[in-house]
């Protein structure tokens, strides 16, 4: 199936988003992969767990439930073992359930993850956009 809705990209961008304080924020954005239309932002103090869900359901109230999210290898959508040496995990990759994809599984939205930067070259062109505009609506 192709068309808007089905496919949410998912990104976080650290950046001094609001210039006269001077500090850095997050901005939690979601894009629509199909028309490229921003379904959810949020501007945080700092990413959370907690503050991505919000952010999803605040965009799956506005713009309905999609067939999966893409989102990259942060440790808040999925669990990546550490290549250190003082590091032992009794769980492979993928092999424990992260809270963000528990949510989104629950609601029967699939999660797919990026493995490059490049794989994740729309939503960044989308955060460069917001950095050179630097002030809209949250």
């Amino acid at each position: 199936r192709t068309g808007s809705g089905f496919l949410f990209q998912h990104d976080t961008s650290h950046h001094i988003w609001l210039p006269l304080t001077n500090s850095f924020s997050d901005l939690i954005l979601t894009k629509d992969d199909y028309s490229r239309k921003v379904v959810g932002r949020k501007l945080v103090e700092k990413e959370t767990s907690f503050l991505h869900l919000l952010t999803v359901e605040s965009t799956i109230e506005e713009y309905g439930l999609p067939l999966a999210y893409y989102v990259d290898e942060h440790s808040i959508f999925r669990l990546v073992k550490d290549k250190g040496i003082h590091v032992t995990y009794t769980v492979g990759e993928d092999e424990g359930k992260i809270q963000f994809k528990r949510a989104l599984e629950s609601l029967g939205i699939g999660v797919i993850y990026a493995h490059s930067l490049k794989d994740k070259g729309k939503d960044r062109k989308a955060i460069l956009l917001f950095s050179k505009k630097a002030a809209f609506p949250m």
